[in-house]
Order: structure tokens, then C-alpha cells, then sequence
């Protein structure tokens, strides 16, 4: 590939074209300038290509490679993108190959391919641009070359926030009168083999392009997997005229992770005193007891650098309960009942939570999104003298924990709850009531802590999109909430008395109106309250 498009650096794909395995070592390449590059030691089967390319993860990056490919880091003379000759030659002199190219017999971004190996390189009769739907055959049998069928495959998981799927990608070249046939085995029982009673998905492909996508739900595994463990799979593509068998599997692993928002970020404290350590508290929604070693919490310094916290092995949370990982000791401070806690991790490591600004994110083992959430200084209460020692508290577990209006400030007289029940979930009522405000009246000025009202509501729907908004009692609109999506039974917001654009509002009635929208069917359920504003 002399001239690659946007960042895929220029490369040189090498075969062996014998029948015996071949070690090429003090071999040199040297371009038309007279530039001479020493290449490594290299090692090939018989007809197994490399590719030379002098940065190996920006070439992965750039271009969609088959499984096993064979890639060489090394120095390469620079590519002319008009024309170049190179020659590969043995440190006793002799030439092993030589090419001369020219860019006007093919165009830009697309490689140049050698139709027939065996004969001489410097011809123009015997180059010409890929025909690959990839604009390349790096690492594989050649476009131009239909006289035997390679199939050859790739497969990866893909992970999303919510839920996981394999792309599986099979490459034909040449043709075939056959079908062809994808299988999928997992190793259940983890003995290393693959058993014809392991198969669990075989198709059988007819008609295959050139370039193909499969895509697989994550659960075509994962329900033959035991939860947070790792399994191998192996994936196959066969057909009776492939000549070349050896590219035709993938194996890879993948993890049965917990379901998304299972493990939730309920509390942390990002701005402590001296004495005092931050910490995160998790909270564990399930009703099962979870192992999370493995599970991993970054911030924004930690992923640049690719380090943040990993839980032991053995580490569990239980139902409903808490976990905390605070950076150091001085938690025992104020919480010395956290040194017999089973569910207190302490890092001691150099991840640290930003004072002002910050996103932290709970990453399954496999790489995937747990929880996440980007805190900002001012979430917290606008009303309280200082915020050092002073944690976000999430109102309730069950919460978008991006929205601020899930988030208060600890009212606790000890500033933070760490692995105890949240101060604000306290005041939080437990009531079969369809709505209820807490306190009503409350006032924005009150200097005993009850400056904001806390409204629950508990929509008929199981699966709703719930939309509330403040009034006059003569009708103007003053406040709307963010959209709310609920799988669950409690929705729950927070009000400090402003309008939209954060002014307070005059003591008063105002009425408070939820529309609940059922994701299940065009029902609609509505429902008034009135809030009153105290002096």
C-alpha cells in the first residue's frame, strides 16, 4: 500500500510462496533512493503472507484484518506515491525479489496486487489495483487471483452500553459452486476441546459476496455460561473447495457480565478535608449476592492512562446492600465501623477524583459499561456553607445517575453515609399513595435542611416515559423535569422551588402535573398535585 488514506501507514505484505517453511534472517530491503533497511527475523510457512508496517497498532486500527494474520513491526523504505522500485536482498547480496510500481496502474487508498507469483515483479502486466471490497487483500490471497477459493473469517465482540453482540466478518475470495457452512462452539465445560455437542449455531451460507456481516446477540452465549465467569469460543467457516484451511477459525473469549445497572454508583465523595478520604459506594440492585472481581472504576485521569481500581477476587456486594472503595485509611476517621466491613475496598493507588468537575464509570470485565455517571462541583445544594467533606448522595438507587436532579447533597450530621443507606433516600416516603410530596409546604429559604421537596410517584405502567412539569394555578408552565424512562415502579425528583432558568419562585400553590406514557401501548395516565412554597 503505497498511498493509504487518513492515518493507515504505508505497508508491504510478504508470501512464501513454497511448499517448505522458510527463516529469512539478515535480509535486507532497499527502495530506489538507495535507502536500506534491515528487516527482522522472519519466519513463514508455506503460503503464509506477513505484512511489514512500521506501526502495528495504527495499522489494526485502520483496516479490518482477518483472524491470525501475520504483522511485522519494522521500518520500511518510504512508499513513493508516484513510482518506486524496491528490492529485497540476502545479507550475502543476492536478490531474493524485486519490484518496480507505478501509482498510475492503480489509485489512491487501494493497493497494488501481483497477479501471478511466479512470474517476474517488474511488469506492468503483471500488477494491478485491488478488486477487495476492503480496497485490500492485506494478509491474504490476492483479488486478481480467482483461480482457487480462500475463505477466511473475523469475529469480535462489540460491546455497547447495554448490551453486547459478536461481528462476525467472512472474506471469499475466489468461487465456489458449494455452500458453505459458519459454526459457532463454546467450550461449556472449560477442558479446552470443542465437541460436536458443544455446537450451539450452524448456518449454512449460499451465495456468499465477497464481504460478509454477521451479527450475533451476546445471549447466543451467554446463555450457556455461568455467571461472571469466562468461556472460549471458536468459530468456523468451511467449505469443500477452500484451498486454504488454515485461516477458516477464530477463538476468542467472552464473559458473562452482569445485566447494565445492576451495580450502580450511589454515593461519592470527590473533595475531602486532610483527614478524610474520597470514596465511591456502589450499590447492588439485585436480589442475588455478586462477585465483582474483576469489575473495574475509572475516572478521567484513569482512563487516559489505562489504570483506575480493580476489585479483588471474592469481593461481594449483597442484595440491596453497599460496597465502598475509598483511596485511604483515614475513612476510619469518621466511619471506624468500616474496618470490619467485608465490603470496604482501599486502593491506595494514584486514582483520584477530580474536585471540581468528572465522569466515573464501573467497566465489566470484558471491557463493558456497568454504570456511569459525570458529576459536576455544583450538584451540590446551593444553600450549604461548604462542600469539603460533604458527599453526592443519589435521592434513589433506581435513578439516571447522569441526571443532576438525582443527586443532593448528604444532610447527614456526619456529612457522607458510606456503606450505610443514603441521608436523602431517608426522607424518601413510604406510601401506596399514587403521588406524594415531601415536605409540603417546604421552603427554598428554610435553614433546617428542608429547602427542596422531594416528589415519589408510582406509575401504573411497568414500562412508562414519564414527563413532569410545574404551574401557576392559572396555567403557566415554569418548570419542566427531564424526560424520565421507567422499567421499574417508583419515580422519584427533586425540587428546590426554581423555574427553568434557576430563579426562585414567590411563596405560594403551584401545581404539579405527571403525564405517564405506557412504552407498552398508547395509554396515558395523568395526574395533578398541588406544592405549596412556605416563607
Amino acid at each position: 500500500m503505497a498511498e493509504p488514506v487518513g492515518i493507515e501507514p504505508e505497508w508491504i505484505e510478504l508470501v512464501n510462496n513454497t511448499d517448505v517453511p522458510v527463516y529469512l534472517d539478515s535480509i535486507k530491503i532497499k527502495d530506489a533512493t538507495k535507502t536500506i533497511i534491515d528487516l527482522p527475523i522472519i519466519s513463514l510457512s508455506p503460503q503464509q503472507y506477513c505484512i511489514l508496517v512500521k506501526d502495528t497498532s495504527l495499522f489494526k486500527s485502520t483496516r479490518n484484518l482477518i483472524s491470525g494474520i501475520t504483522l511485522i513491526q519494522s521500518k520500511i523504505p518510504t512508499l513513493n506515491n508516484t513510482s518506486d522500485e524496491l528490492i529485497i536482498y540476502r545479507k550475502d547480496g543476492s536478490v531474493m525479489d524485486s519490484i518496480y510500481y507505478d501509482m498510475k496502474w492503480g489509485a489512491r487508498g487501494i493497493s497494488l496486487e501481483r497477479i501471478d507469483l511466479n512470474l517476474p515483479a517488474f511488469k506492468k502486466e503483471n500488477w494491478t489495483a485491488s478488486k477487495s471490497a476492503d480496497s485490500a487483500t492485506a494478509g491474504y490471497i490476492n483479488s486478481c487471483n480467482q483461480k482457487v477459493l480462500d475463505l477466511f473469517l473475523n469475529a469480535k465482540m462489540n460491546p455497547s452500553d447495554r448490551a453486547n453482540y459478536c461481528l462476525i466478518t467472512i472474506f471469499k475470495n475466489g468461487e465456489t459452486n458449494h455452500s458453505s457452512v459458519l459454526n459457532i462452539l463454546i467450550d461449556k465445560n472449560k477442558d479446552g476441546l470443542f465437541k460436536s455437542d458443544e455446537l450451539i449455531e450452524s448456518q449454512q451460507l449460499d451465495n456468499l459476496e465477497q464481504i460478509n456481516i454477521k451479527k450475533f446477540n451476546s445471549d447466543i452465549f451467554l446463555k450457556h455460561c455461568s455467571k461472571h465467569e469466562w468461556y472460549n469460543v471458536l468459530i468456523t467457516i468451511k467449505n469443500s473447495d477452500d484451498h486454504f484451511p488454515n485461516n477458516d477459525s477464530v477463538l476468542f473469549r467472552v464473559f458473562n457480565n452482569l445485566k447494565f445497572n445492576t451495580i450502580i454508583i450511589n454515593e461519592l465523595l470527590f473533595e475531602p478535608s486532610l483527614n478524610n478520604s474520597e470514596f465511591i459506594e456502589l450499590y447492588n440492585s439485585s436480589e442475588d449476592t455478586l462477585l465483582i472481581g474483576g469489575y473495574g472504576l475509572f475516572n478521567k485521569n484513569a482512563i487516559e492512562i489505562g489504570k483506575g481500581v480493580v476489585f479483588p477476587e471474592n469481593f461481594n456486594i449483597y442484595p440491596h446492600s453497599f460496597a465502598v472503595a475509598a483511596r485511604d485509611t483515614l475513612i476510619f476517621n469518621t466511619f471506624p465501623e468500616l474496618k470490619l466491613s467485608k465490603e470496604l475496598l482501599i486502593y491506595n493507588s494514584s486514582f483520584n477524583l477530580l474536585s471540581d468537575s468528572d465522569f466515573i464509570v464501573i467497566i465489566n470485565p470484558d471491557g463493558t459499561l456497568q454504570d456511569s455517571i459525570v458529576y459536576q462541583s455544583n450538584w451540590h445544594l446551593k444553600d450549604i456553607s461548604t462542600t469539603r467533606n460533604v458527599s453526592l448522595e443519589k435521592i434513589s438507587p433506581l435513578l439516571n445517575g447522569t441526571d443532576r436532579s438525582s443527586w443532593s447533597s448528604c444532610l447527614d450530621e456526619k456529612r457522607s453515609t458510606p456503606g450505610h443507606e443514603n441521608s436523602v433516600s431517608k426522607v424518601l416516603p413510604d406510601t401506596s399513595s399514587k403521588i406524594d410530596v415531601n415536605p409540603n409546604p417546604f421552603s427554598p429559604e428554610s435553614a433546617s435542611g428542608a429547602n427542596y421537596c422531594i416528589i415519589t410517584y408510582m406509575p401504573e405502567f411497568k414500562q412508562a416515559q414519564i414527563f413532569a412539569r410545574i404551574f401557576t394555578v392559572s396555567g403557566y408552565c415554569l418548570k419542566i423535569f427531564n424526560k424520565i424512562e421507567f422499567p421499574l415502579n417508583k419515580c422519584t425528583l427533586l425540587w428546590d422551588g426554581k423555574n427553568d432558568n434557576g430563579v426562585p419562585l414567590a411563596a405560594g400553590p403551584y401545581i404539579l402535573l405527571i403525564e405517564s406514557h405506557n412504552l407498552e401501548d398508547s395509554s396515558v395516565e395523568t395526574i395533578k398535585k398541588l406544592i405549596v412554597i412556605g416563607y
